[in-house]
């Protein structure tokens, strides 16, 4: 394109897109993968890491929102389709 930016902005720009990777690669789930071991009678399993990243990836493309009642409803149909029942429902 060869677009000229002003001194300095480039490393700004820069310092913002690898801050935003940091923070989305940080960020924490409304239900973490003890939780929904817990949830669906699970041991530590590719199963369990298929849950977190699917629900990880629905907030981050805004699918649901960032709320631990949307996550549940997420999870519960994702483990419908996978065939996975709830074994023990959370109480709140």
């Amino acid at each position: 394109f060869g677009a000229k930016f002003p001194s300095g902005l480039h490393s700004v720009l820069a310092r913002h897109l690898n801050g935003a990777k940091d923070f989305e690669r940080n960020r924490k789930n409304p239900v973490d993968g003890n939780e929904i071991m817990h949830i669906f009678g699970l041991h530590q399993s590719p199963l369990v890491g298929y849950f977190t990243k699917n629900l990880k990836q629905a907030i981050k493309d805004c699918e649901i929102e960032e709320t631990r009642e949307a996550a549940l409803a997420y999870l519960y149909a994702l483990a419908e389709k996978a065939g996975v029942p709830v074994v023990n429902p959370p109480e709140d």
